[in-house]
């Protein structure tokens, strides 16, 4: 697989956005002299937070690692090729 290192940098890019967002949600909603509970589910919020960016980010590296690039020439339609000898088009 062509660039397949660049997975290694993928995966780091995806742990720092999923923790910068795991620290601006529980940060922002965490104050001292909360309840268990609610610390609890600040917590999984964050958390929650934490594995959509993750998963987002690795999901979007991984298909442009796995789905083909083509080039805009790839896209059109192939040239109809025509035989003088018999006059038909294919």
């Amino acid at each position: 697989m062509r660039h397949a290192g660049r997975w290694v940098g993928a995966s780091a890019l995806a742990w720092a956005l999923g923790l910068g967002a795991f620290s601006a949600v529980s940060t922002a909603l965490w104050q001292p002299g909360q309840s268990t509970a609610l610390i609890i589910v600040i917590g999984l919020l964050g958390g929650a937070a934490m594995a959509v960016t993750m998963a987002v980010t690795t999901g979007l590296v991984l298909r442009r690692l796995l789905v083909p690039q083509t080039s805009s020439l790839s896209r059109r339609p192939p040239a109809q090729i025509c035989s003088v000898a018999t006059g038909t088009i294919r």
